[in-house]
């Protein structure tokens, strides 16, 4: 019985922690998105992954449950979606869109690589948990 509740108090560590990661990634990519949007004559393409978010915070949550054979295939099908679903905005940008994205690049073209780069590196932190914690239930498996 001892065991249980260590597992447990385990489980909601990682999960508050999980939490607070993604308030935190939340909170400053949408400062960079609106910032993004130069007083409504920017870019507003990097709203996009904002629709998706959701299923971001989502996946990242189910990280703690992966012992779940269900949520060992939900957290990369949440992930790809998102990925397939921003990669459809953004090429509508492309072929549609008004040249906000290459206005704002050629304002501050760092802006542009800090907004990709703090989205990338959330992604790459959500990644690598789903994986450490795979590896870290296989052990126990």
């Amino acid at each position: 019985m001892r065991r249980n509740k260590r597992v447990v108090w385990e489980v909601d560590v990682k999960l508050a922690f999980k939490l607070i990661f993604g308030l935190i990634y939340t909170v400053v990519y949408v400062v960079l998105a609106v910032d993004s949007t130069g007083g409504g004559h920017g870019a507003f393409i990097f709203f996009a992954p904002l629709f998706t978010w959701p299923l971001i915070l989502m996946a990242l949550g189910l990280t703690t449950r992966v012992n779940n054979s269900i949520v060992r295939i939900l957290v990369p099908m949440l992930l790809i979606v998102s990925y397939i679903s921003i990669g459809a905005m953004f090429l509508d940008e492309c072929i549609h869109g008004d040249g906000s994205v290459q206005r704002r690049w050629e304002m501050s073209p760092y802006f542009v690589i800090l907004i990709l780069g703090w989205y990338f590196a959330g992604q790459l932190i959500i990644w690598s948990t789903y994986i450490l914690e795979l590896r870290r239930q296989n052990r126990l498996d």
